[in-house]
Formats: structure tokens, sequence, C-alpha cells
């Protein structure tokens, strides 16, 4: 499995919707966070260039006629790291709510 920032899993999981650029990734992060977690241009930039590098992300055609901004879309490389990445968290999830759980009843008892 590559290694995955938060910032780059962010990014993925904004390009799972669909190909979009920079701005347009921003704003899916900004939005599906209700505004918690903001990426700043440097910081998903250079998750850009590292996703890219990565082969998790590759350049798609501009959309819509819009050929001034690059667009960017997940590779199938990419779509198995995010689900991959993805049930790490589900499960590290799980097993932190268990462990809060233990923890509840012992300080019940």
């Amino acid at each position: 499995m590559i290694d995955m920032t938060p910032s780059r899993l962010y990014v993925l999981t904004a390009l799972s919707r669909g190909p979009l650029h920079g701005l347009g990734i921003s704003d899916q992060i900004a939005e599906v966070t209700d505004g918690r977690v903001l990426i700043g241009p440097a910081n998903l930039y250079r998750a850009l260039k590292e996703l890219d590098s990565d082969g998790l992300i590759e350049r798609v055609e501009s959309l819509g006629g819009d050929a001034h901004r690059k667009y960017f879309g997940l590779t199938p490389l990419g779509r198995e790291q995010l689900k991959d990445h993805l049930e790490v968290l589900r499960a590290l999830v799980s097993t932190g709510q268990k462990g809060l759980r233990a923890l509840d009843v012992q300080e019940a008892t």
C-alpha cells in the first residue's frame, strides 16, 4: 500500500466523484467536511504532484470547454489505493469505538 497523508487521502476522496480541477478539489473537500478541512494551494498542488508521480491520479481532458484549467481524475490504481486506505480507516474506527465502549464499562463499575 502506498503511504498516504491526510491531504492526499482527501484529494483522492474528492476525485472519487469524478474529475476536478484544483479549486474544484479544494471546494469539494471543504464541502464534504463542512468546512473543517481546508487545503491551501501549496499543500493541494504538492499532493497533486505526489499523487500523479505515484500513478494514483492523471490529467484528463478539460470539461465543458474549460481549457485553461488542469483537470485530474483517479487512475485504477488510485481507486484501489483509496479503497484500501478507507478499509484500514474503517477498521481503526471500529477498534477505537470498541476500546471506548470498554473504557465506558470500566468507568461505570
